[in-house]
């Protein structure tokens, strides 16, 4: 017997996963509670994973003593986000570092 063709998909649903569908006119993903399960495109939604800075204690900590009497821990945020940039960490979409 052939598996559905979302067997897959349907089975993360079951266990719990968010799903989505690609929306036909802006042809990006949505998230759906009740699946049809029809000749729609279907994914299981993707995980986010965050960045985690790569700055050292003391970077961390020049950072907020160059930034603590102006921004304070908004200076040190801003610090380390431009320091992922800088690493090849993180990408901006659209934006590249050449």
């Amino acid at each position: 017997m052939t598996p559905h063709k979302h067997a897959k998909v349907i089975k993360a649903w079951a266990d719990g996963a968010t799903i989505q569908i690609k929306h036909h006119e802006s042809g990006g993903w949505v998230d759906t509670e009740s699946p049809q399960w029809g000749d729609l495109l279907y994914r299981v939604k993707p995980e986010v994973v965050y960045p985690v800075t790569q700055m050292n204690i003391e970077q961390i900590t020049k950072a907020y003593n160059d930034t603590k009497h102006t921004n304070g821990l908004v200076g040190v945020a801003n610090q380390a986000i431009k320091h992922a940039i800088d690493n090849g960490q993180v990408y901006i979409k659209g934006v590249t570092n050449e």
